[in-house]
């Protein structure tokens, strides 16, 4: 080998290790990445796995909650219902002493039940027709345990899943990566004339990793 082909040869293996050094290095920053994509994809699983358990603890205390107020709405509105009902015997029986007196006290002993059962209800949720507005009861219900806590695991697992599916494009990446530097490793070694196909070859590799790696890193 003459001056000339020698000064190639090493000018050569000096690019050869330029190039090994970026994709190491390239390497390194992608693992980097695909650690953290991984490591965020399992606490939003965790999150989700938390908010889901706060939705159904959220559901079953509520749910619990409005049907104690229910079963008492239902006797506030029987009670006020009969003493209505009492009321009117009453006023219609005015002229019978034994038989008013007897309404009356039944009306009132039923407009008391009611008073009682108020205490076992949230009365700003009664409507002004008697009804019980239980959709907004379960809705501030709701709403109040959301400012406590989160319950929308949807959005977790959704972050989790994204967080997922770019660890595994780094990963698929990292393994590109590895092929170019197995090529660019076996170029060192090789003939000068088979050189130049592994190097090609790992460029080709190199710069596949590195446009998947980008895609990976700001679409995903």
């Amino acid at each position: 080998m003459n001056s000339s082909e020698s000064k190639g040869s090493d000018a050569f293996s000096t690019i050869l290790a330029i190039l090994i050094s970026l994709v190491a290095l390239s390497s390194a920053i992608l693992a980097w990445q695909a650690a953290l994509a991984a490591d965020t994809s399992s606490n939003e699983n965790a999150a989700g796995i938390t908010a889901a358990i706060n939705l159904e603890e959220t559901r079953m205390i509520s749910s619990i909650r409005l049907s104690d107020h229910l079963r008492a709405y239902t006797n506030y509105a029987r009670n006020i219902t009969l003493g209505n009902r009492f009321t009117t015997y009453y006023w219609n029986s005015v002229d019978e002493d034994h038989e008013s007196y007897f309404y009356n006290q039944a009306a009132q002993a039923a407009y008391d039940e009611a008073s009682i059962s108020q205490y076992f209800l949230v009365t700003r949720y009664l409507n002004q027709d008697g009804t019980y507005n239980a959709n907004a009861e379960l809705g501030e219900s709701y709403a109040d345990a959301a400012r406590r806590k989160s319950l929308d695991p949807n959005r977790y697992f959704a972050n989790a899943n994204r967080s997922q599916v770019k660890a595994s494009g780094l990963t698929i990446t990292l393994v590109i990566m590895a092929a170019a530097l197995w090529f660019y490793t076996v170029a060192l070694g090789v003939s000068q004339s088979r050189r130049y196909i592994f190097t090609t070859a790992g460029s080709i590799a190199f710069l596949l990793a590195l446009t998947c790696g980008v895609f990976v890193l700001v679409l995903v």
